[in-house]
């Protein structure tokens, strides 16, 4: 918040410090200072346009007393408001009125009054804000400012554009109208003696500066092969012996027999065979076969011997105790009760 000294500044000191203060503070109003009479002060953003005694005549009537402008004038260009003499639109309601001559008459008389009273007392100083004069010539300012001046002002026109590079012309021969052939014959000669206009040569272009180390493109260089690092693989520990460590012995691949060789070994039975029927199947074979009768039979012979043999295995596998001899007969083994049978 804009906090005034206008209103502290009073007493014995001097209306020009008021004045100034009102310019320092842009103040637009109006102010009473001074003791008798006393002095009224019109502003506009701290520029006084207009001061007066009390008591002095009204603006219009001191316009025309001065010669600054007539009786009819002020009367065409007035306007009463509320039984108030306006001169807001003086001048464009009469345009034979010399706008420049008025408001220097207006400027001189507040600069001479502000001059007189300058090293006066300011008393008590009474402040009105935004209170202009009632005869309305505060407009005038904003009208001298705004079109009016504008209008006055001379455009200032656009210069034509200066050829950066002069023309050149080739000269041409003028013949008078009345010329005869001699005439004709010496301005032939004249203007064969004129050498002919070449063009200009082109200038050469600037010499090439070579082009500076930092703007040199980089060599392309092949990117380096990337190495995988080997996968650590643990390793047994080394016995410090003169003997070199043994080779791994390499695992036999299973050999299938093949087909032909299955089915000429010999087969087991399910169970217990009697004599009576491996011959009766002796039998079927010789039929049913062209080979020899004793190899059938040799199969047989062979499947017996089997029999045999994992008897053995399981006798040998029992328990061995102390025979005691009950006189009977030894128990007779599988394969001969086959045999026998």
């Amino acid at each position: 918040m804009i906090k005034s000294e206008l209103n502290s500044y009073s007493g014995s000191d001097p209306i020009w410090g008021f004045v100034a203060l009102v310019g320092a503070e842009a103040y637009t109003g109006e102010a009473a200072v001074g003791l008798d009479p006393r002095v009224r002060l019109f502003a506009v953003d701290g520029r006084i346009y207009f001061a007066e005694r009390e008591g002095d005549p009204a603006v219009g009537a001191r316009l025309v007393n001065c010669g600054a402008i007539s009786a009819a004038q002020l009367s065409r260009g007035a306007v009463n408001v509320a039984n108030q003499e306006s001169l807001a639109r003086l001048f464009q309601r009469d345009a034979t009125i010399d706008r420049d001559e008025v408001e220097l008459t207006i400027a001189t008389a507040t600069e001479s009054l502000l001059a007189s009273i300058a090293h006066q007392p300011v008393g008590m100083p009474e402040v009105f804000p935004l209170r202009h004069h009632p005869s309305g010539i505060h407009h005038w300012l904003r009208g001298a400012s705004g079109s009016d001046t504008a209008a006055s002002v001379p455009v200032a026109e656009t210069p034509a554009p200066v050829p950066s590079e002069p023309v050149e012309f080739e000269p041409v021969a003028v013949i008078p109208a009345h010329a005869g052939p001699d005439d004709i014959n010496s301005f032939r000669d004249d203007i064969n003696a004129v050498p002919p206009v070449m063009p200009a040569a082109p200038a050469p272009p600037p010499p090439l500066e070579p082009m500076p180390i930092a703007l040199k493109l980089p060599r392309l260089v092949a990117a380096e092969p990337v190495v995988m690092p080997e996968p650590a693989t643990a390793h047994e520990p080394v016995l410090a012996t003169d003997e070199p460590p043994p080779s791994p012995t390499p695992t036999p691949m299973p050999i299938a027999p093949a087909p032909a060789v299955l089915a000429q070994l010999p087969t087991l039975a399910a169970g217990p065979v009697s004599m009576k029927d491996l011959k009766a199947v002796a039998a079927e074979a010789v039929m049913d076969s062209a080979g020899p009768t004793g190899a059938h039979i040799a199969d047989n012979m062979a499947a017996v011997r089997i029999w045999e043999m994992v008897d053995d295995i399981e006798n040998d596998r029992k328990p061995q105790g102390q025979l005691v001899t009950t006189g009977a007969p030894p128990p007779r083994k599988r394969g001969l009760l086959r045999k026998n049978s």
